[in-house]
């Protein structure tokens, strides 16, 4: 069995202890160790010392993660982010705003999309924090509806993006009340006009609309060359025509040609154009047809001249000038 450790204090500082053969002696008190200084960041314990003696290595303390706990109270509304203004650049922000409240925001930049800089606490010190850009990715394009409404007054819709469309929906009103008669009609200030059909003229009436038509003319094409003309009408057509009181006419290298004689187997057109004339002579005769055309200049002996109030002794223009020139005494 072991023998008891026995322990006397002889002089300060100085202690014996003996166990058996064996003594414990406590010399003088030495010189202060090194202080070490724990930290633990993210879980990492690490040491410093201010003997500049080397430290242990890091070590993670992280322990496994506990149960989640319970959720906190619902904290006050904040104030929200309100942009007070707009400077083109940081420094110009820093000399206008020199006594900036915590939260502060302004957009920073000469053209948007602008940084946003809030004054706040970065490091333990007041300033500027730059925000980054307010703006974010490009959206994907929307759905075009496109409104259609039908003559009983519903309204529908389609879209080019294939999703669903609002229901129809009605959006005519109820019934509007009559409308009171409307004055008469007036023409010229006439309010009642009676139509009477005149020579070569028809009228037809179809509810309230009238339509008056030309019963038009006879027009006898005359076509072909020198020799060989030709008439699309026969005497006996052109005589039935003008017996009925229409209008009969020639029509001849353009021009339409007055009728001057026309009976069941002669018809004569003669017509003048500026300073020519024309004449169509179409003559029927034991079945036959035979059409003839005369086309040139106008003689001033064949133009009739009236002298009544010339004093100018003349039947003719060509014999009126001739006589002026006289007595111009250019002849």
């Amino acid at each position: 069995m072991n023998e008891a450790l026995t322990a006397e204090l002889r002089t300060p500082g100085t202690l014996e202890a003996g166990a058996g053969q064996a003594k414990l002696l406590q010399g003088p008190r030495g010189e202060p160790g090194a202080v070490y200084v724990p930290s633990v960041t993210d879980g990492v314990i690490s040491w410093t010392n201010d003997a500049g003696l080397e430290n242990p290595a890091p070590a993670d303390i992280t322990g496994p993660s506990g149960p989640q706990g319970p959720a906190g109270p619902r904290g006050e509304t904040g104030a929200g982010l309100k942009v007070l203004g707009q400077y083109p650049s940081l420094a110009e922000l820093q000399a206008a705003v020199s006594q900036p409240e915590p939260g502060d925001s302004y957009y920073v930049g000469a053209a948007a999309p602008y940084d946003i800089y809030t004054w706040g606490s970065s490091g333990g010190v007041q300033q500027w924090i730059n925000g980054g850009v307010l703006q974010g990715p490009q959206g994907a394009d929307g759905t075009t509806f496109t409104p259609s409404l039908s003559e009983d007054g519903l309204l529908s819709w389609t879209n080019d993006g294939g999703k669903p469309n609002p229901s129809p929906v009605s959006v005519r009103g109820p019934q509007g009340a009559p409308g009171q008669d409307g004055a008469p009609a007036s023409i010229n200030g006439v309010n009642a006009l009676t139509l009477a059909a005149g020579q070569n003229v028809e009228i037809e009436q179809d509810g309230s609309t009238v339509t008056l038509s030309a019963t038009g003319a006879l027009i006898v094409t005359v076509s072909g060359s020198a020799g060989s003309y030709t008439a699309d009408k026969t005497c006996e057509q052109m005589y039935a025509a003008r017996q009925a009181g229409m209008p009969v006419f020639a029509l001849w290298q353009g021009e339409y040609l007055m009728p001057y004689c026309i009976e069941q187997n002669l018809a004569y057109f003669t017509c003048a154009f500026e300073d020519t004339r024309g004449t169509v002579k179409i003559e029927q005769q034991g079945g036959y047809t035979s059409v003839s055309c005369e086309q040139g200049g106008i003689p001033a002996s064949g133009i009739t001249y009236d002298n009544s109030e010339t004093g100018l002794n003349a039947d003719n223009v060509q014999d009126a000038i001739y006589q002026i020139l006289s007595y111009l005494g250019m002849v």
